[in-house]
């Protein structure tokens, strides 16, 4: 329905009018094929019936444009949100319980869970409890990776959330912890990146699918762009990120765009015709050991001022996490 609208009604009418025009056409798969499905394996049939949606609505309006002579004047950017891994609840070969994190820190009734997937949020009513909150989660199998609110001090185990920036100025309430979960690699899997499994909080059960840990299967997705702003045939080793899509849009159009507090992107010279080769650097944060010896460790690259982050967690308990 959604290419038939644009194609049928929305490109037209943008064509007609005969002036620059611009459109998000946002696809829901293969996001919900993955989430709701549960395939007997990974990459089952109903995520690859997904993927192939995704496709033929990206061809239909690849194909106006060609038809209606405009493919040469349009830039054509393709992203995806997240990466995506298969949920795995088994721990030792039992399946977690419903809200296992809540019920696990229920000796804490200072604490709030807000499940968030492959990654939770902890609120605390009471910050003297940061400390034991902490050391237990660092004793929990499924957990990979706890980041704690500045403003809290620092922890054995733990990073402080300002090394992933996540202290921003939104007027809502800024969670103390953030609690990222383990993944793994499938059995018998040599893509990696597509073959992960996550511990996930959430009604969705295993076999199904979801995002959010900071495994690099679920901070790598794909992007792409071509049009006659872009070079062709070329393949960016430098890192990127969906913060960079509206500085890039933006040098295109000559627009400049005042930004709203720190956290924004770049504009991707380098892929640009005439770009400039880019160079990026590589860092590792690791965190005081707790006192079972569980660090939290982050992996970036950093272009410029911008900074990506590539993994993060427990060394052992995180796909695309680097060994010491």
């Amino acid at each position: 329905y959604m290419v038939q609208l644009a194609t049928k009604v929305v490109l037209p009418s943008l064509a007609q009018s005969g002036k620059p025009f611009a459109i998000l056409f946002w696809s829901r798969d293969p996001d919900l094929s993955q989430h709701v499905e549960k395939d007997g394996s990974i990459n089952g049939k109903t995520s690859l019936a997904g993927l192939s949606d995704a496709d033929r609505s990206l061809a239909a309006l690849l194909a106006w444009l060609k038809a209606n002579r405009l493919d040469r004047t349009t830039d054509v950017f393709v992203t995806a949100d997240h990466g995506f891994s298969t949920i795995d609840k088994r721990i030792g070969g039992t399946e977690l319980p419903a809200d296992f994190l809540a019920k696990d820190l229920q000796a804490f009734p200072a604490v709030r869970v807000v499940a968030n997937g492959g990654s939770d949020l902890i609120y605390l009513s009471d910050a003297k409890s940061a400390a034991a909150v902490v050391d237990a989660l660092t004793k929990l199998e499924y957990v990979s990776g706890i980041f704690v609110d500045d403003a809290l001090g620092d922890f054995p185990g733990a990073l402080a959330m300002s090394t992933i920036d996540w202290r921003g100025t939104a007027l809502t309430p800024r969670p103390a912890m953030v609690v990222s979960f383990a993944s793994h690699v499938m059995p018998g899997c040599r893509a990696v990146l597509l073959c992960a499994a996550e511990v996930a909080d959430t009604s969705l059960a295993t076999g199904q699918g979801m995002h959010g840990t900071f495994s690099r299967a679920d901070t790598r997705n794909f992007m792409a762009a071509t049009g006659p702003d872009f070079k062709t045939r070329f393949a960016d080793r430098t890192p990127v990120g969906n913060a960079d899509l509206a500085p890039t849009l933006a040098k295109i159009l000559g627009l400049m765009i005042a930004p709203k507090g720190g956290l924004v992107g770049r504009p991707l010279i380098e892929a640009l015709k005439g770009g400039p080769a880019l160079k990026s650097t590589r860092g590792r944060l690791v965190s005081a050991p707790a006192a079972n010896g569980r660090t939290t460790v982050l992996e970036y690259q950093t272009v410029g001022a911008t900074r990506y982050f590539d993994a993060a967690g427990f060394p052992g308990r995180v796909v695309g996490l680097s060994r010491p």
